[in-house]
């Protein structure tokens, strides 16, 4: 039911994906960059790329077991937040792999589980309000828009340090904002079967398998072919830093665009839409296999855009139509598990592929990985609620 309550936990909960989306894009877009820039042995570099997924898998793991509720959800925000602060603040003080692992670990054991805990408390109260989940998420996409156009320039102009410390500014202001947000309004406490059983209901729903393999595959090609494009960029052809941040940011502005268009639209096959969005994300590194100008490193980012803007506003919105609600955040803490271990894999040894043949190869061999994935999607007959 709609209530003041519910519109002003939503709009809170817009202007904390504002605050938090200019910080991680700040570091986290740079992320492979500022390891790149260590100038480590690869395999070092791959196990600080792997460590970003590894810890991630822990977090999601941690989080599946304790995450009980909605309101559970929101406690724990508050409290994993300021790990993350501390990690981000400390990062850019080391240049040795050690210390700079022991601040990534930190940082990204509580970076991924953060956003599928937002996500299900995002994805209630937009229900709760009766809004679209995309008009919370696309002030995320704004925001991340700002950080990775400023960031290059930032990190340019000052150093990874200062940049990184600017972040974790950014994130106390999150951190401020989500204490106004009525916890009473959330969901309490789901009782201790319906948590144990998840995993059995979850994957004894054919529909949800299909949709695993789906987001997995095409997930996972996305994320690691943000990281190697960046260094593709820059050790290939020479992109700088501010050059890639508004590289970057173009591609996000595109993202913050077909946002902005799903909200415009009313009915739609979802289905279609995804398959659609794996389409392009294929693109991109399916093009990147090829040898291409400078020029066309504008261009190829565009299809990230679109392609993941259409996920992130279609993804929640897909899980409600098959899936009960008390089911959504672990189901999404279940996407990102799978997708951290694939991440992970494919960040240990993608350093040492790429040393051993080439980008190009690599690029190929994740456009492959997320054409499983679209036919995954194709294959599956997504049925509502009722039908399962």
């Amino acid at each position: 039911m709609q209530t003041n309550s519910n519109l002003k936990n939503y709009h809170i909960l817009q202007g904390f994906s504002l605050s938090r989306y200019i910080g991680d894009a700040l570091v986290y877009a740079f992320l492979a960059l500022y390891f790149n820039s260590l100038n480590l042995p690869a395999i070092q570099t791959g196990t600080l790329l792997a460590s970003v997924p590894t810890m991630a898998i822990c977090g999601n793991i941690i989080m599946s077991l304790i995450s009980k509720s909605t309101k559970r959800n929101l406690l724990l925000m508050k409290l994993i937040m300021p790990f993350e602060m501390i990690g981000m603040v400390l990062i850019g003080f080391f240049d040795t792999f050690i210390p700079v692992l022991i601040c990534s670990l930190l940082m990204n054991i509580c970076n991924s589980c953060f956003y599928s805990l937002l996500d299900g408390v995002a994805g209630e109260v937009s229900a709760s309000s009766n809004k679209k989940y995309a008009g919370i998420r696309i002030f995320g996409s704004i925001a991340y828009f700002i950080g990775s156009f400023s960031g290059g320039f930032l990190i340019n102009s000052i150093n990874y340090k200062f940049t990184f410390i600017i972040a974790a500014t950014t994130y106390l202001i999150g951190y401020i904002i989500i204490y106004f947000i009525n916890s009473n309004e959330l969901n309490s406490e789901q009782n201790n079967e319906q948590n144990s059983n998840f995993l059995k209901v979850l994957f004894s729903n054919k529909t949800f398998i299909f949709y695993l393999v789906f987001y997995t595959c095409v997930m996972s090609m996305n994320n690691i072919t943000d990281n190697f494009f960046s260094l593709f960029a820059k050790d290939i052809k020479g992109m700088p830093e501010d050059i890639y941040g508004i590289v970057y940011s173009s591609m996000i502005l595109v993202e913050v665009i077909m946002m902005f268009i799903s909200l415009k639209i009313k009915k739609i096959n979802n289905k279609l839409i995804l398959i659609i969005a794996s389409l392009f994300l294929i693109a991109r590194p399916l093009t990147l296999f090829f040898e291409i100008p400078y020029f066309m490193l504008f261009i190829v980012p565009i299809f990230r855009g679109i392609g993941w803007g259409l996920i992130l506003a279609y993804n929640i919105v897909t899980l409600n139509t098959f899936l009960e609600s008390k089911y959504i955040t672990k189901a999404i803490l279940v996407l990102t598990i799978f997708t951290q271990i694939s991440n992970m894999i494919l960040n240990q040894f993608g350093p040492i592929i790429v040393e051993k043949t080439s980008y190009n190869i690599f690029f190929i061999i994740l456009a492959t990985i997320g054409t499983i994935g679209l036919i995954s999607i194709a294959i599956n007959k997504i049925k509502r609620k009722n039908e399962n």
